[in-house]
């Protein structure tokens, strides 16, 4: 998805303040879209089940069901079954690994293999899901956002009435519900995990959530059950980089606090290098693990001041090297004042 801009994100915020936004669907013109909460949430799932057993009845199979025959007829490899779960458990492991790192060569590499894996488990997944075919599960889904766009969308902005009446919507063709669906995908790709961050971090947001004490009904003026799932995601975004901030000891870039993700990772590479300076002091040892660490790093880690940022930072490896591949934490000390 494309990068935004910080105006965009502002009316992206506005929309998810008022818990609704506007989609030109072409042929049905402008209509209302409420955002999805817990209430429309419940009746997505009963109609989920309602579709799930209705299929059942009919005779598709479900997706175990259908595995098994798969399985049985050399189709499909239970071996495969096993890559998929250890791809996710080893890319659980990654992101782990990658929140402890420190240098910055390390969290790349990291980054890379993380990539390889996702490709590697999407292709996985992806043909698992074009053996499977039309199964019980996926008739239900398929029916269900058909209804997720019949119970979200109205035709006026106080949300009263509804853009189609149940009799209407049943006698829309394929063609007019790829429609919706196409308009109600654009619209809600603006609401990506990438882009509530970005609210979560943008001033215009800050300013007035450390106003509200960490408490939703200060800041929406509803009970935490009548929030919409967007309300609720940027609300704990804004918790934890409100955390994030007041745990890091140097204030971050511009060009930081416009990337969640860069921000994160600095956040953490500023808490392992504090763990690791710990547990050197501890041990009263040495503190290899910065051995190699580049200026940029050293920034990072919050061990080179603003005023050190050129020629004055020592190059730790050249410095280690010198040391015998090794510095203790008096040598750390003296070179960077901490």
């Amino acid at each position: 998805m494309f990068k935004v801009s910080k105006d965009q994100l502002r009316k992206i915020f506005s929309e998810v303040i008022n818990g609704k936004s506007i989609i030109d669907t072409q042929k049905f013109g402008f209509l209302y879209v409420k955002h999805m909460d817990y209430h429309a949430s419940s009746n997505i799932d009963e109609k989920r089940t309602f579709f799930f057993e209705k299929a059942k009845r009919r005779g598709l199979p479900t997706s175990e069901e259908k595995e098994k025959d798969l399985i049985s007829e050399g189709l499909w490899d239970e071996n495969k079954n096993k890559e998929i779960t250890d791809l996710n458990d080893y890319l659980v492991g990654l992101n782990t690994s990658k929140s402890k790192m420190i240098l910055q060569k390390d969290i790349d590499n990291i980054k890379k293999e993380i990539e390889r894996s996702n490709k590697e488990l999407s292709e996985l997944s992806n043909e698992k899901m074009e053996l499977l075919g039309y199964t019980a599960d996926i008739y239900a889904g398929k029916k269900v956002n058909e209804f997720y766009i019949f119970d979200t969308s109205y035709k006026n902005k106080e949300l009263t009435e509804k853009a189609f009446s149940e009799e209407d919507f049943e006698e829309l063709t394929d063609a007019d519900i790829s429609i919706m669906t196409v308009a109600h995908n654009s619209m809600s790709e603006k609401f990506s995990p990438i882009n509530l961050k970005r609210i979560s971090i943008a001033p215009f947001f800050m300013n007035h959530f450390y106003l509200c004490e960490d408490n939703p009904y200060t800041f929406f003026g509803k009970c935490i059950v009548e929030l919409t799932f967007n309300q609720c995601d940027v609300f704990s975004f804004g918790k934890y980089f409100k955390h994030v901030l007041s745990e890091m000891k140097h204030k971050p870039a511009e060009e930081v606090m416009d990337d969640p993700d860069k921000l994160i990772e600095l956040f953490e590479v500023g808490k392992g290098a504090e763990r690791a300076i710990e547990k050197a002091t501890e041990k009263e040892g040495t503190a290899t693990t910065f051995v190699g660490a580049t200026k940029e790093d050293m920034e990072k880690m919050g061990l080179a001041t603003a005023q050190a940022k050129d020629e004055n930072v020592v190059d730790l490896s050249e410095a280690a090297a010198k040391k015998g591949g090794k510095l203790s934490m008096e040598d750390l000390i003296k070179l960077h004042g901490v």
